[in-house]
């Protein structure tokens, strides 16, 4: 969430990755510089990942796996490269297995990140 920019300079349009795996499944992030202005940088942003989430329910256990798939944009300010405001729209697909058997599961999430200063 907070490492955004790339550590070599980039043009509008350029792209750039980050990928990772952890026991909770495999995550990849694509950045595109959309625009840059005197004050923030627009950055453009997709994600997809593949998530395996172990719970208990009623007292069975249950393993959800799920496909995410992320969109939206990303305000930074250009001075100090801090993250301003982070708009995005995932939906997921997947499902819950259990002792009560296999549930199909969707959602779509829109969220807004909005960073201010406390002083």
């Amino acid at each position: 969430m907070f490492k955004i920019l790339p550590d070599q300079p980039v043009a509008p349009g350029e792209k750039w990755s980050y990928s990772w795996q952890d026991e909770n499944g495999r995550y990849s992030e694509t950045y595109t510089l959309n625009s840059v202005n005197d004050s923030t940088i627009l950055v453009d942003y997709a994600a997809t990942s593949s998530t395996i989430t172990k719970a208990e329910m009623m007292g069975n256990p249950t393993t959800t796996k799920m496909n995410n798939k992320t969109t939206g944009k990303i305000i930074i300010d250009r001075l100090t490269g801090l993250l301003i405001e982070k708009n995005t729209s995932t939906e997921s697909n997947g499902s819950t297995e259990g002792g009560f058997g296999d549930i199909p599961v969707t959602s779509k999430v829109t969220a807004v990140l909005k960073v201010s200063s406390v002083l």
